[in-house]
């Protein structure tokens, strides 16, 4: 018995140790474990996915703890679509931690992200009872009701969030978010209004002149984006919905001229490229739409979208040469864009060069 005791001692001491080891060497090579997080944070953004697992399987090894707790690692996990094992973690972390609201919020989102709803309801629910302050456990079940089809449901969940929770803005916002989705332009004008009253946020206004360009009230739309033009000179959005409004009534020319403006102000926005693009084509002006898109290329270089729309331009135009070019340039920023490899192919066949355009399409990403 006496034998039992002491070797049951030592193997809980010898595990204590080893515990008190791994997490030693997590706080001193902490900078080594950003550094992993940040890689295959990159990896996923350039598509390079099989990387991007590989490294976080890496961290994980290396550091157990600081990967479980790691919002970002949580992030790469979704963004790999490797739900069952972010689903795992999060179980972990609860069972691990169940005073930390992180492993709550990482629980409901990977039910989310699995569109499963019921979950997400379930879970939101086991957020909301164990931290009734935080606003996500509203959010979630909101979201996850209104997937579902149930929109008075997740109004009034979103309802009694703002009546429990004083201090945070995303619950109106959401509640404001969800009649406009409906086109309940008057219900939405209200959230915002009362909103307004309380929160100071530029999501404020642009959701107001939503709701008021909703109601064709197009005149105080205006006056409320141009004052949030004044009042957050540094955020391209409502210089971007005073371009919208224009298009919802149909003056082409002023809203061409706005985009313009978003262009000039906020030359590395993509926004401004591309919905300026689509308005010079309704207005006929379909010469200025390659130089500008030109110079887009050139400033912009990780917005797919861009570059895409800028070979897309050449093809159009049976510019082979450039759209071959151009096309080529698509696939070395982004080689997940599986129309540089078949448009490129194309161009190359045009041109004569068939041989090319086997090879790529030998070497394309299925």
């Amino acid at each position: 018995m006496l034998s039992n005791l002491r070797d049951w001692y030592d193997r809980w001491r010898t595990m204590r140790e080893m515990r008190q080891s791994q997490r030693y060497e997590e706080r001193v090579y902490a900078t080594d474990f950003k550094i992993m997080m940040s890689n295959a944070e990159a990896a996923v953004r350039v598509g390079e996915t099989d990387r991007a697992w590989q490294i976080w399987q890496r961290a994980r090894g290396r550091f157990p703890n600081s990967t479980l707790t790691s919002p970002v690692g949580l992030s790469v996990l979704l963004d790999l679509n490797r739900v069952d094992e972010a689903d795992a973690l999060m179980r972990e972390g609860l069972h691990r931690y169940p005073a930390t609201q992180f492993f709550y919020q990482g629980y409901c989102q990977v039910a989310q992200r699995r569109r499963d709803h019921a979950a997400c309801l379930v879970r939101a629910e086991a957020m909301r009872k164990r931290f009734p302050g935080n606003p996500l456990g509203y959010s979630f079940a909101a979201n996850a009701f209104r997937s579902l089809g149930k929109r008075e449901e997740a109004k009034a969940i979103l309802q009694r969030g703002m009546a429990v929770i004083n201090d945070s803005i995303n619950l109106w916002l959401d509640a404001g978010q969800l009649a406009i989705d409906a086109g309940e332009w008057t219900d939405g004008l209200a959230v915002y209004t009362k909103a307004g009253a309380v929160f100071k946020h530029i999501a404020v206004p642009l959701g107001l002149a939503t709701c008021l360009k909703g109601l064709g009230r197009y005149e105080e739309a205006e006056e409320v984006l141009r004052e949030a033009q004044a009042g957050y000179p540094l955020a391209s959005a409502p210089w971007a919905e005073m371009a919208r409004l224009a298009e919802s009534k149909g003056d082409w020319d002023t809203a061409a001229t706005h985009w313009a403006t978003v262009r000039r102000r906020f030359p590395m926005e993509p926004l401004g490229y591309l919905e300026g693009r689509r308005t010079l084509r309704e207005l006929g002006r379909q010469a200025e739409i390659e130089p500008m898109l030109a110079d887009a290329s050139e400033r912009i270089f990780e917005d797919s979208e861009l570059l895409v729309e800028y070979a897309r331009v050449a093809h159009g135009n049976g510019d082979w040469a450039a759209a071959a070019e151009r096309w080529a340039l698509v696939r070395e920023r982004f080689p997940e864009r599986r129309e540089g490899w078949d448009r490129g192919a194309e161009a190359l066949v045009a041109l004569g060069k068939n041989d090319e355009a086997a090879q790529i399409q030998s070497i394309a990403p299925h």
